[in-house]
């Protein structure tokens, strides 16, 4: 499941030919751009604040996760070169976010100007439409998914799960520290002014059917703008997603807006009134931290294209020629642990096993600590006891214990966990408690990767945990995206929901299956 915002404007970058790629690593994000030091570090400096900011409204507190947990982003060099990392033939690509075990950004790089544009929008300008509507707004936006995955365990109806980013990503960084919110998205002009039957009741009382709803993005802007700002219904949106994270069905949830007539008439004359309010978080109730930004070496450069490819992921058709690619920059730096574990990564893709295995063993040589050595090492094993049908004991047992080592070095990341229970079935036997236990844990690290928690709802559900099944798996049938498989999704949600967790586990057994072949099918 990748979540992707189209975008219709342009905003391109030019660059330097000698520029050098640079690593900035804070508390919630390791970035990677050729901007210099001093945009890079703005660049650093503003998705923190807007993380704290986040925080700040929702009452989410900040634990210390670990390194695992941050978020990768990519600025890469400008539009064009996005558009042939994604391999997408649209013209307005402006960003993507990879829900991964680490989630993963790429966007272009862009400059972190002020944003213009006035508080009422009927009065949207081009200039403003721009500034509101640029591949910053696409990061803050997906990220925000990230955010909300992150912490709020319930599966949130669409005009929340997109309304409540399209709100957000419009934060203004002001140059006092603080963080402005409430800015409208211009861009959303015209679904707002054609929503001129907002009706409260259809859209929280059947978020099944949100998707036909014209305009739900707007609409979904809309209500959670109104519902942060009007006095009158102060702390009722906190409310609702405590019901909803509580397990409460969207017919209680909704009872917190009381008379849903009267909700649908403020929201109209909300939409039509002069302006739209804002509200500003003081720097006070910010929080940036360290910011350490390093300067890659000859090595780390040479791959980095090669490496942003790669984590974008490659099918049957590209991943040879990715591999080719990191081969030949590879070559002069054997002793080079990050170029290494890329070529690794690459080779892995592209099923060449015994290379892949032969340079995680290069990369673990040269840096001992390095988790993906680790992980690459294991799963070229893994791959190729598959290939020849070994279950031998001996074998399994080895690959688990690589496992064990990267899990030893950073028990606070989730992929050795995953790994590590997801051995046990081509082995032949049954995880035990505790692999299973280590799922359990890597999904709560990650919940933002749809594939753990299938693989958790799954275990739950061969539990007869039915209940526990139904609200793990509530944020993947009420997705926006994978539509693919959405009428799969929801049949099992209603089997869950009907309390038939034996209907559950065959019909979510089907939508792993199929899964599995469209990869194996490189699609």
């Amino acid at each position: 499941m990748r979540y992707i915002l189209i975008l219709l404007a342009l905003l391109g970058w030019t660059d330097t030919a000698d520029a050098r790629w640079r690593e900035a690593s804070s508390r919630h994000f390791v970035i990677y751009s050729e901007a210099d030091e001093a945009e890079l570090r703005q660049a650093a400096e503003q998705f923190e604040r807007y993380d704290s900011m986040l925080r700040f409204v929702t009452g989410v507190a900040d634990p210390d996760r670990g390194p695992a947990s941050r978020v990768t982003i990519f600025f890469v060099r400008d539009v064009q070169e996005l558009r042939r990392i994604y391999g997408a033939r649209q013209s307005g690509i402006w960003g993507f976010y990879l829900p991964y075990a680490r989630g993963i950004i790429i966007t272009p790089r862009i400059g972190y100007r002020s944003q213009r544009g006035s508080s009422v929008m009927r009065t949207s300008t081009p200039a403003a439409i721009e500034d509101s509507f640029n591949a910053r707004g696409v990061m803050l936006h997906e990220y925000t998914h990230h955010f909300m995955f992150n912490n709020f365990n319930f599966g949130a109806p669409l005009w929340l799960s997109e309304g409540y980013p399209e709100f957000m990503s419009t934060a203004r960084f002001e140059d006092d520290g603080s963080v402005t919110i409430g800015t409208p998205p211009w861009y959303r002009n015209n679904e707002i002014s054609e929503a001129r039957d907002i009706n409260a009741q259809e859209v929280l009382l059947h978020p099944a059917d949100n998707y036909k709803i014209q305009g739900i993005y707007g609409i979904g802007w809309l209500m959670s703008d109104y519902l942060t700002f009007d006095q009158h219904r102060t702390g009722q949106l906190a409310a609702y997603l405590h019901a909803l994270d509580t397990g409460a069905q969207p017919e209680q949830a909704a009872a917190v807006f009381g008379d849903l007539d009267q909700l649908s008439s403020e929201l109209r004359r909300y939409r039509t009134g002069s302006g739209f309010p804002l509200s500003r978080i003081p720097a006070a109730h910010i929080s940036v931290g360290q910011i350490s930004i390093r300067e890659l070496s000859d090595a780390e450069n040479a791959i980095m294209e090669v490496r942003i490819r790669s984590k974008r992921g490659v099918s049957r058709t590209t991943a040879p020629d990715v591999a080719r690619d990191a081969r030949a920059a590879a070559a002069p730096y054997p002793n080079n642990a990050f170029v290494q574990v890329s070529l690794a990564e690459a080779e892995y893709d592209a099923k060449n096993y015994v290379e892949a295995e032969a340079a995680a063993d290069r990369a673990i040589a040269a840096d001992p600590r390095l988790i993906d050595g680790y992980l690459y090492k294991a799963r070229s094993m893994w791959a190729r006891a598959e290939a020849a049908h070994d279950t031998t004991p001996r074998t399994w047992t080895a690959i688990r214990e690589i496992l064990a080592q990267a899990n030893r070095i950073d028990p606070d990341d989730p992929q050795p966990l995953a790994f590590f229970y997801e051995s046990y079935q081509p082995s032949g036997i049954a995880p035990t408690a505790n692999a299973i236990d280590g799922l359990f844990v890597a999904q709560q690290m990650a919940p933002q990767e749809s594939g753990l928690r299938i693989l958790a709802t799954r275990e739950l559900l061969a539990r007869n945990r039915v209940a526990d099944a139904r609200r793990l798996f509530a944020p993947i049938a009420s997705s926006a995206h994978g539509s693919e498989n959405r009428e799969k999704v929801a049949q099992v949600m209603t089997l869950m929901q009907a309390g038939d967790g034996p209907g559950a586990l065959a019909k979510l057994d089907e939508l792993r299956e199929e899964a599995r072949r469209r990869d194996g099918e490189g699609s």
